[in-house]
């Protein structure tokens, strides 16, 4: 080849790629912020398909038949970029339309481009002494253009807003000029008949009488509505782990070409069926990573997932092309070509398009909608802002306030159920291919075994990406004070509401050594922590649910147990005062150990996965506080009298993503997570505060004085109020409005000090340390009832539909209603002789952490109720 025409034609390519590219995956990240919903994105996402459909006629029709391509080509960059331009004017004006936008200007430009997707190998090919060894060293080019669009959209910051279209266009505009320099590649049809049948490729249709090779085309128009999802709603995961968009997707790109090396390698090995299941076998595992990834904003996995893009084209669209080129008669092959083209890339992904759009739809909340109409409102104020010469730092700031509104509204999306969705049905369609796809090529050989071990692994991914494990259900306690932290159940049926030591107790197993940390419940599984003083060993105990028994145990310190001061804690507290929490897939505590507080991470099989520290530690009454699982985060509080912290940990490794400094005062309250206004916020109460952080960042989002210096019990909200106890130096009990700044509303004298309380229909049940119980209207703060129960509490209340248990320091659980017209009993129960933790429930079953003296000697007991 002529090095000129190289270079024209290096150019050409770079920039067919680069136009495409520059905003054809981040193009969501800015329609949102102007009004798009996720139906209309997938209207966006549709049209191209729509105009693939129609480009044959196009091509062969004109084209192909009365003018040179290069001229062609030169026409449809200038037009698309003409369109291109005006669309733009139309996304800043007042209240642009999505389905002008979609119908109009996106399908027009699409309508301009896909052609030239042709014409570009047309011209190409043309111009080549041998195109089958010139061709992949000029399409590379088309490649490596996508990615420096990439780049150039990060670099300029273009990603999320209009940029990403003015670069588009000014790069076919760019390409359109330079079109009309390329070598002439005159019409090669003008004279010859062209039939509609031949333009579509459906003469091609006659290979589906093939069984194998009709699998393999349903196959791949299945494939391709999943494959919508990637391209659709791919980039906004990016932009919610905070990643730089353009170049992050870009890593898809840059994985096709190693992948495309060992292809060939891989072809002969393996046959066409197994390639063909590798690469279906990338798009489950692809959407499982983005699942996770995206609703715990783990960064690796939706790195992950981009990369895994490389097999999932190469292995699966490449060998298809060249299983289709073995299946097809030499005549026929640019047909049938063109026709899996049409099928895949256009009807399947048409119709992925829509169905990405729907599911999408299905999956954004109330939540993510209000967020998104705030987004819209900034980027509106933000060019009014720009076009009224306001200064940087008024613009920068408020697209700061847009960036942290865009972060909450893709936050609020349910992720997970949102991804699983493409996963199983790719794992779906992968399943069918394997059992009903039988041609292995003849002329491929493939490696014994590869049939049983394709299905092995195809089942353990079954089994793995529903497995329980992954999962937290309804009915398990997997933290402190329950799913919500408010010590309300909702899924339990049947609970015992009397027992004793002969009565409902299915098992009773011993716990070595002394804690006071609740019991929390995964699946068929019981954790809860524990100390031994003896060998200063602070450890994590799991039982088995339906027996009893200790399945393992896992020390988490050993040593560290002496205080540096000298001083010892309340001869009430233990050394493993806090409870597990889990995200469903590690276990995490938190513990006091060689004068600081530590974040430990467990599997669910008791391997220690990592620790962190929180915050050194002076001892004063002891420690309690325990873990919150937030999205992707772990967060833990330590208040001391030495200046405490409230710190965020990523789940996945412990690193720090955020640190809040606190009040150098004794208090032992743990976060609370509460939604306002549909917005989250982070509680702390004690060290004579009440605060709010925002939970992704730690920004304080309001700070109010009023609370006493010393807390324990947790923070619930009716969702505009907030409620605060605490008992030192004064008795405390007061709501604040979270929706104002955190205003005073009420206070009352009340010594609410360790024992959580919970809230019902307005009021709020709770009951004091010294054993009496008291129902208080949450509006006014209002006591409306008290009863003493007797005993002193340490253990707090949980909410059991419309009963209230409430275990105290004698073993001693009572039991009654959650009426504010008056106190009414329903049972006590007594198991035990020293109680310090609260019970917790689990579909019919209690379990109860308590302890027994057998001659001066104390022991300690998990017993589950049932």
């Amino acid at each position: 080849m002529n090095p000129v025409v190289r270079v024209q034609l290096s150019i050409m390519m770079f920039l067919e790629f680069f136009v495409w590219g520059a905003w054809y995956v981040t193009a969501p990240n800015f329609l949102q912020t102007i009004g798009f919903d996720a139906g209309d994105i997938g209207n966006t996402y549709s049209v191209g398909p729509i105009a693939g459909l129609l480009t044959p006629l196009l091509v062969g029709l004109i084209a192909d038949r009365f003018f040179s391509a290069q001229k062609v080509l030169a026409i449809l960059h200038l037009l698309g970029g003409g369109i291109l331009f005006a669309a733009v004017s139309v996304m800043k004006g007042e209240s642009p339309s999505p389905s002008v936008l979609n119908w109009g200007f996106f399908l027009g430009y699409m309508l301009t481009y896909y052609p030239t997707l042709a014409l570009t190998n047309t011209i190409a090919m043309k111009n080549m002494s041998d195109p089958e060894t010139e061709f992949p060293g000029i399409r590379v080019l088309g490649t490596i253009g996508w990615i420096a669009a990439g780049f150039a959209l990060t670099f300029t910051g273009f990603e999320t807003n209009a940029g990403m279209f003015y670069m588009a266009a000014g790069a076919a505009i760019l390409l359109g000029v330079f079109s009309f320099f390329l070598p002439d590649t005159p019409p090669v049809k003008s004279d010859e008949k062209v039939s509609i049948r031949q333009l579509f490729g459906l003469d091609a249709l006659v290979l589906l009488k093939d069984r194998s090779y009709a699998v393999f085309v349903i196959s791949s128009i299945l494939i391709c509505i999943p494959l919508a999802f990637y391209y659709q709603i791919a980039s906004r995961v990016v932009e919610l782990v905070q990643l730089p968009i353009a170049f992050t997707m870009s890593f898809g790109q840059w994985f096709e070409i190693p992948f495309l090396l060992v292809v060939p390698f891989f072809f002969k090995r393996l046959g066409v069926k197994w390639m063909l299941a590798i690469g279906m076998l990338a798009w489950v595992l692809r959407y499982t990573l983005f699942a996770f990834g995206a609703s715990d904003e783990i960064r690796w996995m939706i790195i992950g997932g981009i990369v895994l893009h490389g097999i999932c084209y190469d292995f699966f669209f490449v060998t298809g092309q060249i299983y289709t080129d073995k299946k097809a008669p030499p005549a026929m092959r640019a047909q049938a070509q063109g026709l899996l083209v049409m099928l895949t890339l256009g009807l399947g992904m048409m119709i992925g398009a829509q169905v990405a759009g729907q599911v999408e739809g299905q999956h954004t909340t109330e939540q993510a909608k209000q967020f998104n109409e705030q987004v819209v409102e900034k980027t509106k104020a933000i060019e009014s802002a720009t076009q009224a010469g306001a200064s940087p730092d008024s613009i920068a700031a408020m697209v700061a306030e847009k960036d942290e509104l865009r972060h909450s509204e893709l936050a609020s999306i349910e992720w997970k159920e949102l991804w699983m969705k493409p996963a199983f049905f790719a794992l779906a369609v992968l399943v069918g291919f394997v059992l009903l796809f039988r041609d292995h090529g003849k002329d491929h050989g493939k490696p014994s075994g590869t049939t049983a071990a394709m299905l092995l692994f195809l089942g353990s991914l079954a089994c793995t990406t529903n497995s329980s494990a992954a999962d937290i259900s309804a009915t398990d306690w997997p933290a402190w004070r329950g799913a919500n932290h408010d010590g309300i159940v909702t899924t339990a049926t049947g609970v015992p509401t009397t027992w004793s030591d002969t009565e409902n107790v299915r098992w009773k197993s011993p716990i070595k050594g002394r804690g006071h940390g609740s019991p929390m419940v995964l699946g068929d599984r019981v954790y809860v922590p524990t100390a031994l003083a003896d060998s200063q060993q602070q450890l994590v105990l799991c039982f088995d649910r339906n027996t009893g028994q200790q399945v393992w145990q896992a020390i988490v310190h050993e040593g560290g147990f002496a205080s540096k001061s000298g001083r010892k804690a309340n001869d009430k507290a233990s050394m493993a005062s806090s409870s597990v929490a889990t995200d469903g897939t590690r276990l995490f505590i938190n513990f006091l150990n060689d004068n600081a507080v530590w974040t430990s991470a467990l599997s669910l099989d008791g391997e220690l996965l990592w620790k962190s520290k929180v915050s050194d530690y002076e001892v004063h009454q002891g420690y309690g506080s325990s873990p919150v699982i937030y999205r992707s985060m772990v967060i833990a509080s330590a208040d001391n009298k030495g200046g405490g912290a409230v710190v965020a940990m990523n789940r996945e490794n412990g690193s720090m993503l955020w640190k809040h400094d606190r009040p150098a005062k004794p208090n032992y309250a743990s976060p609370s997570i509460v939604q306002i206004d549909g917005e989250d916020q982070l509680i702390m109460t004690g060290c004579d505060i009440v605060e709010s952080l925002d939970p992704m960042t730690g920004k304080v989002l309001w700070k109010v004085d009023g609370a006493t210096t010393e807390c324990v019990s947790s923070t619930p909200t009716d969702g505009r109020l907030v409620f605060s106890s605490g008992g030192y130096p004064r008795n405390h009990l007061a709501a604040y409005d979270a929706t104002d700044s955190g205003k005073l509303v009420w206070d009352q004298n009340l010594r609410i000090y360790v024992p959580s309380f919970v809230l019902r229909d307005g009021y709020l049940y709770a009951v004091l340390d010294e054993g009496i119980a008291v129902c208080i209207r949450a509006a006014d703060g209002e006591t409306v009832w008290k009863k003493r129960l007797g005993g002193t509490f340490s253990g707090s209340l949980v909410l059991v539909g419309d009963r209230i248990y409430g275990t105290n320091e004698d073993g001693e659980t009572h039991v009654f209603e959650a009426n504010s017209d008056g106190f009414k009993k329903v049972s006590v129960n007594k198991l035990g002789t020293s109680v310090f933790a609260t019970p917790t429930f689990s579909g019919k079953q209690i379990f109860l952490r308590m302890a027994e003296y057998q001659n001066d000697q104390r022991q300690e007991y998990l017993v589950c109720i049932e």
